[in-house]
């Protein structure tokens, strides 16, 4: 009787190959991970400019930055979001009571990451229809990280650390860490903001 050799694979070179094939996959996926972070941040950059160019367009026609130039005692900087009075001013249905007088918004942003705080969730939730078009509800814009924007005017107060224009006002996004860096004074600091 003959025996006839099989050829195929060893077990060695089953594994090697797996192996082989998981690292490349890691590589893969670690280069997806780093391009979907790049085009966020890039995005989160783009929407921080147009509202800057906004927010001059709204200072040069009204002579005064949206906000409160001195919020309530006792609010800590990181709760002093002015956002809401900045898309009010910027993109709100009222017309601006200066000289400019627009008859559209400064700036269009996505309606589909307006929020507003829902207490019984103790989130944030995309804001109805009815909740934009409302003057007196208060509406976030979520940054492409998920986290509402900053807008906190500087101007007309007395120099605070954490002011990164303080003759104007500060607006950006807290970036993927979601820390407030401009308060934390934090070394590499991945705010993206208008200055």
């Amino acid at each position: 009787m003959r025996y006839r050799h099989l050829s195929g694979f060893t077990l060695i070179e089953v594994l090697v190959v797996i192996s082989i094939i998981s690292v490349l996959t890691s590589l893969v996926l670690a280069g997806i991970w780093i391009a979907r972070l790049r085009c966020l941040e890039a995005l989160a950059k783009t929407e921080v400019s147009g509202m800057k160019l906004a927010l001059e367009g709204y200072v040069q026609d009204e002579a005064v930055y949206p906000g409160e130039a001195d919020p309530p005692e006792g609010r800590v900087p990181e709760e002093q979001n002015q956002f809401p009075e900045l898309y009010e001013a910027i993109c709100g249905a009222r017309a601006p009571s200066g000289r400019g007088g627009r008859s559209s918004p400064y700036v269009n942003l996505p309606s589909e990451r307006l929020a507003v705080w829902d207490d019984g969730l103790g989130a944030y939730r995309q804001a109805t229809r009815g909740e934009i078009r409302d003057p007196e509800t208060p509406k976030l814009l979520l940054d492409p990280f998920q986290n509402p924007y900053v807008y906190r005017l500087n101007r007309g107060r007395p120099p605070k650390p954490h002011a990164m224009n303080p003759a104007g006002a500060d607006l950006y996004s807290l970036g993927l860490n979601e820390v407030d860096d401009t308060v934390a004074q934090a070394e590499g600091s991945d705010d993206i903001g208008n200055w």
